[in-house]
């Protein structure tokens, strides 16, 4: 029997999840991220003063990266094609910028070789190879690191424009690379590697703003047939949303989420789905590896806010509804639904640690109602199925189905 090039891709997926199952070991309270390679690198997020429990890593303050007023061009663009002035082909762009742009500030060479595009003599693609080869529409205030735009939007990608971004050493090198194609990227990327690679391949992301700004926060997101929706004050810490939806993977859009480092790694990988994440996935691997390997989850909001609470959530061909103001606690959610298992809808619900541990893991252990207002105390539905859940989900899952179709009928009528 012959297997195309994809389904052995997923099928290759598929037994590293079952394996992964067997030897999954549940992170210890005293869990440590592991120190980035870069020791220059420091935490962007600062830790929240106040006695609020939210979590091994603290809830992003946004504004720290908000631009009110991004950046605008009033010292004129070069405009480009191929490295030279559209206006005259005989005149380099660097020759044109004059050192204010599209220049090697260590040795005065370059650094537009083959670009296309206009960009702002505001310094921008100043450092060794910062535009080569790149093809961007406008460049303001960006690409200011060692290639840090080399070859983005190269070989019909696409990149709407650039502003205040990709200053960083290989920030955006490769972006939407190879028919990628990616929207207006605003304040983002300006970390180590933070988006190498990003939507190339085919891949697709919408607007980016004030996201991705952390260590290979963003490296590969997408990449390959993935696609994303817009991405906004999101993925900002080490490795964050790191090869996301990578390879046919599918997120909906990340907003105010995936904070904290590796909070989203690899969420959605290898045909993976997730819907919208919203003020989620806040914490160290609060949502690594979630739907990774052929999973779907509906959409996270408002929860996954603690260190490892929904990591694995829905993995390995599992399925797993809308999470709603759930799984806020210390492995509350880790490994639901994972492995070829599922769980419902999970609304206010699994807020304690250990709640919902292995819930509806593995096929055998299904879980097909949704969990509404319980399993909130300790331990309360660790590896639950469906014969063993508490009484008070059912209940209260009955009760919200009730009153669901009685609001669909006053609807009709």
């Amino acid at each position: 029997m012959r297997y195309s090039q994809a389904a052995a891709s997923l099928l290759s997926t598929v037994l590293t999840f079952q394996a992964m199952a067997q030897n999954q070991k549940r992170p210890q309270p005293n869990s440590v991220p592991p120190e980035p390679q870069n020791k220059k690198w420091k935490d962007p997020l600062p830790k929240k003063t106040s006695s609020t429990d939210i979590g091994i890593l603290a809830a992003a303050d946004d504004s720290i990266w908000a631009l009110a007023i991004p950046s605008t061009c009033t010292a004129g663009f070069v405009e480009c094609k191929d490295g030279f002035l559209v206006s005259d082909s005989n005149v380099k762009c660097f020759d044109q910028c004059a050192g204010q742009c599209c220049t090697d500030p260590n040795d005065g060479s370059d650094a537009c070789q083959g670009f296309t595009g206009k960009v702002c003599k505001d310094e921008s693609c100043n450092n060794v190879g910062a535009c080569r080869f790149a093809t961007i529409p406008s460049v303001v205030n960006s690409c200011k690191g060692f290639y840090a735009c080399f070859v983005a939007g190269f070989s019909y990608g696409l990149i709407k424009s650039m502003v205040d971004s990709c200053s960083a050493k290989f920030a955006c090198t490769y972006a939407a690379n190879y028919n990628g194609t990616i929207g207006d990227i605003t304040g983002s990327c300006n970390e180590y590697e933070a988006c190498v690679g990003i939507a190339a391949y085919l891949g697709s992301a919408g607007n980016m703003k004030n996201s991705c700004n952390g260590n290979r926060a963003c490296h590969h997101l997408v990449q390959s047939y993935g696609k994303i929706g817009h991405v906004e004050n999101s993925c900002n810490g080490l490795y964050a949303c790191n090869n996301a939806a990578e390879n046919r993977g599918l997120i909906g859009s990340i907003s105010g989420s995936c904070t904290g480092g590796y909070s989203c790694q690899y969420l959605g990988r290898y045909f993976g789905t997730v819907g919208v994440v919203s003020n989620a996935c806040i914490g160290y691997y609060s949502c690594y590896g979630g739907a990774a390997g052929g999973g779907s989850i509906k959409s996270i909001m408002n929860s996954c806010t603690y260190g490892f609470s929904c990591t694995n959530l829905g993995a390995g061909v599992g399925k797993v509804g809308d999470v709603k103001e759930s799984c806020k606690k210390f492995v509350s959610c880790f490994n639901a639904g994972f492995n070829r298992g599922s769980i419902g809808n999970i609304s206010t619900s699994c807020n304690a640690d250990y709640a919902c541990e292995d819930a509806g893991a593995e096929s055998y252990r299904a879980v097909t109602s949704n969990l509404k207002d319980c399993c909130n105390a300790e331990n309360a539905c660790k590896a639950a199925t469906e014969a063993k859940l508490p009484a008070q989900c059912k209940k209260n899952t009955s009760t919200s189905n009730s009153n669901s179709k009685a609001a669909k009928k006053r609807a009709r009528n």
